[in-house]
């Protein structure tokens, strides 16, 4: 898709949104924010829980492997920030919607 065919289609959108959509528009991007709060929280959590365990083995970790175990870390904790595990991003979100109420 060519950048004038996007810019073209989106000169046509109507520019004025009902006030209904702009509303479930900003509820659902404060739900995601909250979600992604809870799996950055998350991803620092399970990092420090890591680093309290002592490395034993017959091979130390390269840095390869380190890398890769922060990365699937990062992963776990948007799983369960999805999964609403922890309940944190609902809290953050009643939070942050009365405040703005």
């Amino acid at each position: 898709m060519h950048i004038e065919s996007v810019a073209a289609t989106a000169s046509r959108q109507p520019s004025a949104v009902p006030a209904g959509n702009a509303v479930r528009d900003d509820d659902r991007r404060l739900r995601e924010a909250c979600a992604d709060m809870e799996a950055i929280f998350l991803s620092q959590l399970l990092t420090q829980m890591r680093r309290t365990v002592p490395e034993d083995g017959l091979f130390p970790k390269s840095r390869a492997e380190q890398t890769f175990q922060e990365m699937l870390d990062v992963e776990y904790a948007k799983a369960a920030s999805r999964m609403e595990a922890l309940g944190l991003a609902e809290v953050i979100y009643r939070q942050l919607s009365s405040a703005g109420a």
